[in-house]
């Protein structure tokens, strides 16, 4: 399945900072019943995981632009970033 939440896609929130999708999780690797996961690095530090098979995205890392420590990830679900949409709180650019 696609991402809802690609890699690269960039959103500002309601105090106009920009973040960055970096890293994505495809199906729930970390349930108990997941079997094998597995995760994709790329050389400017993007992460997927997933686990074999076709799955929904289920998380959305994401950094702010500015902060030089990119190490620094933020994560929801897929459902709390919709719910932020719809609320304002967030703004894909």
């Amino acid at each position: 399945m696609k991402p809802v939440w690609p890699l690269g896609t960039k959103f500002i929130d309601y105090k106009k900072r920009t973040f960055e999708v970096c890293h994505i999780t495809m199906g729930d690797p970390a349930a108990s019943n997941a079997g094998i996961s597995y995760v994709v690095e790329m050389h400017n530090g993007w992460k997927v995981t997933a686990r074999p098979g076709d799955h929904p995205q289920t998380l959305v890392g994401f950094c702010e632009i500015s902060d030089t420590d990119k190490s620094n990830v933020i994560t929801r679900s897929v459902e709390k970033m919709e719910e932020y949409i719809k609320n304002g709180q967030i703004k894909r650019i």
